[in-house]
């Protein structure tokens, strides 16, 4: 996934997050809203045609409800009875029966208390096969343990006047923020610094072509020019001829 340096994994930014530190309970999921539901699988049914989903059931002592793979097969053995799990969703019904559509789901493992995965707001960064994001998150979580300071290249002066966070606390906090706000704050930090980047390169190609470059120089007092203003049925205002 073309990741080759700790720069690079740093640089692989999540694309989703699960709040964990606010799980609903089944009971209380409202129809049509996200939530995060942490519970056990009670139950696993096959899919009985190739049109028909891999269906998990998971309870977490309020009640229960179903999680739908499409396409799927290897699900049925992937998610075992008892197996606990996170799953972030939009809460749905099919039929009588609840269910979490377009989830997100990870196995826990029992009674897990790690505090890369759990009892935070935990990032979703993009996988691929044979990859888990659980894997990179680990990877991002002990690359930054390890890490110093980042230096930052943007002058202190900028940050201030522009009210943006440091570098190395964007970086931290987009992988693994301590609340909302903090992590709005990295987004709006890595943001700037795109746009800033793609600004510099407006400027510096600007520059460059001015420098190597010379403008042709129009002189508009002449005759060809004095005949077409002849043939205008106004008089061109003071924006026009200065354009001219």
């Amino acid at each position: 996934i073309g990741i080759l340096t700790v720069g690079d994994l740093l640089r692989h930014y999540p694309r989703r997050y699960i709040d964990r530190t606010r799980v609903h309970a089944i009971r209380d999921l409202r129809i049509g809203e996200p939530a995060t539901v942490l519970g056990t699988v009670k139950g696993v049914r096959p899919a009985r045609t190739r049109r028909s989903p891999v269906t998990v059931t998971v309870t977490d002592g309020t009640g229960e409800l179903d999680l739908a793979f499409f396409n799927q097969p290897w699900a049925a053995k992937r998610y075992r009875v008892g197996a606990e799990l996170a799953a972030w969703g939009v809460a749905n019904r099919y039929g009588r029966r609840l269910q979490l559509a377009q989830q997100e789901v990870e196995i826990l493992g029992a009674g897990e208390q790690d505090p890369v995965h759990t009892g935070r707001i935990t990032p979703i960064h993009p996988a691929t096969e044979g990859i888990s994001t659980r894997t990179i998150r680990e990877l991002v979580f002990r690359a930054l343990e390890r890490l110093p300071t980042i230096d930052d290249p943007v002058p202190p002066e900028i940050l201030r006047d522009e009210r943006l966070a440091d570098l190395d606390t964007a970086i931290r906090d987009v992988h693994f923020p301590d609340d909302d706000r903090a992590l709005t704050r990295a987004i709006e930090r890595l943001k700037f610094d795109e746009l800033f980047t793609l600004e510099l390169g407006v400027a510096f190609r600007k520059q460059r072509v001015e420098s190597e470059r010379k403008g042709v120089v129009h002189v508009p007092e002449n005759e060809l020019t004095e005949r077409l203003l002849a043939t205008l049925p106004f008089e061109p205002t003071k924006a026009q001829s200065r354009a001219i």
